[in-house]
């Protein structure tokens, strides 16, 4: 039964092989291939995530981060004057989460 299930999950990548070469690549590059529904590259379905050096910092524009600028949770698009924090990892696409830049939050993040 688990072997259906992980199949029926991994469909939409066109196969377990390819699946496990994209998960081997995305690791020994040290990221992480995660579930992301927003992605439009190699897999549908997945994306490869790498972590920040960064992450959590304070920043007012994406150029501050090595990934993007996150505002914080509840801003509305278009406030100014915003802090946010340096994202974690390089996915947040995956998250829906906002980017703050120029010191705007702006609207959720998409591809």
């Amino acid at each position: 039964m688990i072997l259906v299930l992980v199949s029926l999950i991994i469909s939409g990548c066109g196969s377990i092989s390819a699946y496990s070469a994209a998960k081997e690549e995305c690791e020994s590059g040290g990221g992480e291939l995660i579930a992301c529904e927003a992605n439009y590259k190699d897999l549908s379905g997945y994306t490869c995530s790498f972590p920040t050096g960064d992450g959590g910092e304070p920043c007012s524009d994406s150029s501050e981060c090595e990934a993007e600028c996150v505002a914080p949770y509840g801003c509305v698009a278009g406030t100014s004057d915003v802090e946010g924090t340096c994202a974690e990892s390089t996915a947040l696409v995956c998250y829906g989460l906002q980017k703050v830049e120029d010191g705007t939050c702006g609207d959720a993040y998409a591809a």
